[in-house]
């Protein structure tokens, strides 16, 4: 999951291909590196794939792993809340002072919204680097923590499966990441 770009790969080469190559090759050099550190770990914790639902055994009754009961425990944020939200945001903040004066606060917070399992987010810190409001090391981290539509057949599947990944790229993209961060990369 860390090598995928996501759909804005297709932006990031229309706005600045040099930059999109190079962080293609860094991701598919980090997924390859992630692979041993995620299995060192799984071992290290003990942590062993779902067994009740698995690409390879079909279920003989109805699976319940992504049921609506299951599905009650994440809460959905309200549509028209976030787009309310989003519009008095952008009003009344000066959004570039914003980012400039709160960079390691954006840091954190891209880092974060790479847990939505779906790659449109992630846009948000592909424009900002494009318009030059980040650093690489920005676009970096959310791109290794986001996994475009590549976590959802899997979350499909386990849900608990998904959010430990989800956790191992938090943590693999803040440990690559914050020092490139610091460092003014």
């Amino acid at each position: 999951m860390i090598a995928t770009p996501g759909d804005e790969a297709f932006v990031m080469l229309a706005l600045f291909p040099k930059e999109a190559v190079f962080l293609f090759a860094v991701l598919f050099i980090l997924g390859i590196i992630g692979v041993p550190i995620a299995d060192k770990a799984a071992s290290l914790f003990k942590i062993v794939p779902c067994q009740e639902c698995t690409l390879q055994k079909v279920h003989k009754e109805e699976c319940r792993c992504f049921a609506p009961e299951e599905l009650k425990r994440f809460p959905k944020l309200s549509l028209p809340r976030y787009a309310l939200f989003s519009f008095l945001f952008i009003l009344l903040v000066d959004l570039e002072g914003f980012v400039r004066a709160n960079m390691i606060l954006i840091f954190l917070i891209c880092a974060l919204v790479g847990l939505i399992p779906e790659s449109g987010p992630h846009m948000i810190f592909v424009m900002m680097f494009a318009s030059g409001l980040v650093p690489f090391s920005i676009l970096l981290t959310s791109s290794i923590v986001q996994d475009g539509h590549g976590m959802l057949p899997l979350l499909s599947y386990t849900i608990k499966d998904s959010v430990l990944i989800k956790l191992f790229n938090l943590l693999f993209a803040i440990v690559i990441g914050l020092p490139l961060f610091l460092l003014g990369v």
